[in-house]
């Protein structure tokens, strides 16, 4: 039987098994130090892997329905365009109208938008 809400275990064997589980010393912006750090990038360069981002996130909702309730127009930010199939399928289980991403245009940041044209 697949489980489409990975657990815990399942997604830590991913993001080791992708590369984006990091060990080391990391410093953030911030200032604050960790021993962790996700590059969340490097999971979702793999399709099956987005995948199971996706089904999981949208199933998630899916199950939880005073979450979807609670938010009668909302729009989905996906941090970078790696992250878009993710953000679509969490927009399937919404009914989000909106989707935007991260993206850097001539050194600026700025984000790009989908729109749903229903």
């Amino acid at each position: 039987m697949v489980d489409l809400i990975p657990s815990s275990d399942t997604v830590m064997q991913i993001l080791k098994r992708t590369g984006a589980f990091r060990e080391g010393h990391f410093v953030y912006p911030n200032g604050k130090h960790s021993p962790h750090y996700f590059q969340m990038p490097l999971a979702f360069r793999y399709y099956d892997t987005a995948r199971v981002w996706r089904v999981g996130l949208s199933r998630k909702f899916r199950v939880d329905r005073d979450v979807s309730s609670q938010l009668p127009k909302v729009s989905i930010i996906s941090p970078a365009r790696e992250e878009i199939p993710v953000a679509f399928g969490v927009r399937d289980a919404l009914s989000a109208e909106q989707i935007y991403w991260a993206s850097r245009e001539g050194g600026n940041e700025c984000f790009r938008q989908y729109i749903n044209q229903r």
